[in-house]
């Protein structure tokens, strides 16, 4: 699991990932949550739900990138000690 912490201005909101989830449906779930991101007086809209879908995925992708690397270095280790 991941936890994806969101400033909101005066509060943190988190989003939670799990296996299989994808940054798209992250974020239009977030956005229906909080109805942050519909027409209004502060003009956030599809942009800002994009936005947060392509914060989502950098999050994601670093994440898996580690785990790659560990699972490397695990892989490495274990080749030398034989």
């Amino acid at each position: 699991m991941l936890y994806i912490d969101v400033n909101m201005g005066d509060k943190l909101e988190r989003i939670v990932v799990r296996e299989g989830d994808n940054a798209s449906e992250l974020a239009k779930n977030f956005a229906n949550e909080h109805s942050i991101f519909s027409n209004n007086l502060l003009g956030l809209n599809e942009d800002a739900r994009g936005k947060l879908e392509d914060l989502i995925a950098e999050k994601l992708k670093s994440f898996l990138t580690n785990i790659e690397e560990e699972n490397d270095n695990e892989t490495e280790v274990k080749k030398h000690n034989e």
